[in-house]
């Protein structure tokens, strides 16, 4: 079935695992790693980027912890953290319930510095495919999610 989808959809590769209680159930790779030199996913040791099934799986996790009363929704992060991330420009704390959102309260000034780095990487496009420049060798790595 998986193999299948792969090739329906033109995905080189994944990896399945699925974990209950802390434990392993069932872990595979399905397709290639590297498509041009036949190496197979393999789920112990192909790196895979997360991509935004993270994104769920954090959501998940940290709504069970606030049913669980470990965790509130609206406190400022940094009193969990053991690091700093700045209030931002409206003097709004970040909160775990703006994390989960697509506008987490810090993205403005973040912005200018990724958008003048992107024009740079851009107007240096050897191939005109930032995509093939990013990732040097020309192989596409795909998110799962």
């Amino acid at each position: 079935m998986i193999a299948d989808q792969l090739a329906r959809l033109k995905i080189a590769g994944s990896v399945v695992v699925v974990v209950k209680d802390d434990a392993i159930l069932f872990a595979r790779g399905y397709g290639y790693a590297n498509v041009e030199n036949h190496r197979s996913m393999t789920a112990d040791s192909t790196l895979v980027r997360p991509g935004s099934i993270s994104k769920l799986s954090t959501g998940i996790a940290v709504m069970q912890l606030v049913e669980q009363g470990r965790l509130d929704l609206d406190r400022d992060v940094n009193e969990y953290l053991d690091f700093h991330i700045p209030i931002s420009d409206r003097g709004v704390p970040v909160t775990l319930r703006r994390l989960m959102t697509p506008r987490a309260g810090f993205e403005g000034r973040s912005f200018g510095t990724l958008a003048r780095s992107l024009r740079r990487i851009t107007s240096r496009s050897a191939t005109g495919n930032l995509l093939d420049d990013l990732l040097g060798d020309g192989q596409r790595t795909g998110q799962s999610g």
